[in-house]
């Protein structure tokens, strides 16, 4: 462990006030100067210099981020501080009165068992986290506490249950909003395939597999689709509209009937508007149901 290794009292020379040591029976010199020397010696005072050695790596501990330690601990004891940096270790010198020397000493020994301690209990913490010398770490048994399972079918049940108690007092969402108007429902299946072949024949099939949903009779007239949407019905009026084309008064049953619809027929034909007429009277319905809410 690393420590203070010698410190002393310098002989006081009557023919050299300012002498100093160096720890090795030499003068050293009492200012800054490219020998490593903090500080000339402090004036109006006759007491030799305080003398001890410090280890090299100790001496950033005493010194600080650029001079803050030596420069406080000079100021609150009024005396003035020089190291002197040697091969292997420093030569520190305390100028002063007794009892300041004797101050800032003992200063700077609570700063070097800090950093002394500091040391320390990193080189504990350094030999933990090292694998044991001369054995095979894949034989040392380690008890962890396993983490808990994630138990992934009660978050799916709760997850349904929350999506369930979100949507409990909202409305059920309806699809199907097709009447069928009695003019449509009294067509046979003959006059509805007579009417698909005489409109640009019309063909119609259902792609769901399995078993194939019955394809609604066409939609002849606006009023057929939509006598259910008075509002709906003035505002064809309005616009002029006479007569659905044909792909509108066969694509109008089945959506309005909530069913997925794919319609290929040429430019100009209605095809939009038949998806949004859809769209309008879904719009009414939702209004009038959330008006009543």
């Amino acid at each position: 462990m690393s420590r203070v290794l010698e410190w002393k009292r310098a002989e006081h020379s009557p023919g050299a006030p300012g002498a100093s040591c160096d720890g090795r029976g030499g003068r050293g010199s009492s200012g800054s100067g490219p020998s490593g020397g903090l500080g000339p010696r402090a004036t109006g005072s006759h007491e030799p210099p305080l003398c001890f050695r410090l280890e090299n790596h100790l001496v950033g501990s005493v010194i600080g981020r650029g001079g803050s330690k030596i420069k406080d601990l000079q100021h609150s004891t009024n005396t003035t501080i020089q190291i002197i940096s040697r091969d292997s270790e420093a030569v520190v010198k305390i100028f002063g009165s007794k009892g300041q020397k004797a101050k800032a000493k003992a200063a700077i020994d609570t700063l070097i068992k800090r950093q002394e301690r500091y040391r320390s209990e990193s080189d504990v913490d350094n030999a933990a986290s090292q694998p044991p010398v001369g054995r095979d770490v894949s034989t040392v048994n380690v008890v962890r506490e396993a983490p808990p399972l994630i138990d992934w079918d009660r978050i799916k049940a709760e997850a349904v249950a929350w999506e369930k108690r979100k949507w409990a007092d909202l409305p059920p969402i309806k699809k199907d909003f097709y009447t069928e108007s009695k003019a449509t429902s009294s067509m046979s299946k003959e006059q509805a395939d007579t009417w698909r072949k005489e409109n640009y024949n019309v063909m119609c099939d259902d792609l769901k597999d399995g078993e194939k949903r019955p394809i609604p009779n066409p939609a002849c007239e606006f009023e057929d689709a939509f006598y259910a949407y008075p509002e709906l019905m003035k505002s064809i009026t309005r616009a002029g509209f006479h007569k659905p084309t044909p792909i509108q008064a066969q694509a109008w049953p089945i959506a309005l009937k909530g069913v997925d619809l794919i319609g290929v027929a040429q430019t100009g034909t209605g095809k939009t508007l038949s998806y949004l007429m859809r769209i309008t009277s879904y719009s009414i319905h939702y209004t009038k149901l959330y008006d009543t809410c």
